[in-house]
């Protein structure tokens, strides 16, 4: 609907109307039940906003936060998370606040980061020297990160003339992994000397062994690294989370050559 205002506001009556629609009914004047009716009031405002509030996070005072009870879809899953106690953050720093995927709340300070397993991101909150809680930025409209196949990992300047084993990914504790196939690329020079296998930290090769590159010879271009199926399928492997993947150059590039490499894969949980 269409009000005019006055003073920022419009006409008494268009409010009434407007919170007619809402389903919510005002208290009336000079009325002797006023408290009945300020509770019902009340009650149908929350009703009407309680969407927005589930999850949120509050300061029951000026140096704790907490998150308000309420329910919310998991990946499918419709849950319901009771609250809990107060928290306090780590003074002069900044503090991230997430729901876990066992319907608990986690925080940290921000040099920690998000945590690399399965969360909903709740807020970001500002503490200055002296523990009180200055700013909060409200996350909750970023949605759980895609399950299927996706970017798990991106390392640059992975040195190609060094013959060494160079970590790409391990996964978070309680989830499990496959690696489909990584790109080579952002490459700084020619790689045509280098032989490379990918895999965990112990083998190096359960999942490719020895990459001839001696095609990926100018900088610019790229490869793609990845079991190839055939009449029989391609046998690749499951990591978890005490197995560290990587690059392992096990013949030198030659001359100075660095590249990043991005890997993708199926992750879920354990």
């Amino acid at each position: 609907m269409t009000m005019e205002t006055t003073g920022g506001y419009p006409a008494g009556t268009d409010i009434e109307t407007y919170l007619d629609g809402l389903g919510l009914e005002i208290v009336d004047e000079n009325n002797n039940n006023f408290m009945a009716q300020y509770k019902q009031f009340v009650y149908g405002l929350i009703n009407a906003v309680r969407w927005a509030a589930s999850l949120g996070v509050w300061l029951p005072s000026a140096s704790t936060f907490n998150v308000r009870s309420g329910r919310y879809n998991w990946r499918g899953t419709v849950k319901t998370y009771t609250a809990a106690g107060a928290v306090d953050p780590t003074d002069n720093d900044t503090t991230y606040v997430w729901m876990e995927s066992d319907n608990t709340i986690g925080s940290g300070i921000d040099g920690s980061g998000w945590p690399e397993s399965d969360h909903i991101k709740l807020a970001e909150l500002v503490v200055d020297s002296g523990g009180v809680i200055t700013d909060i930025t409200d996350l909750r409209g970023e949605p759980l990160p895609p399950r299927g196949v996706r970017l798990l990992a991106s390392v640059a300047a992975v040195d190609l003339n060094s013959v060494a084993f160079n970590s790409l990914y391990q996964c978070a504790a309680g989830k499990k992994w496959n690696p489909l196939f990584v790109v080579m690329r952002n490459l700084s020079a020619t790689a045509a000397s280098t032989l490379a296998t990918l895999g965990e930290s112990a083998s190096q090769t359960d999942f490719l062994g020895t990459q001839t590159l001696s095609n990926i010879n100018a900088a610019g271009k790229a490869a793609i690294l990845q079991p190839i199926p055939n009449a029989t399928p391609a046998a690749i492997v499951e990591y978890d989370e005490n197995d560290d993947f990587g690059v392992d150059i096990t013949q030198a590039a030659g001359s100075a050559c660095t590249a990043t490499f991005d890997v993708f894969g199926d992750e879920r949980d354990a």
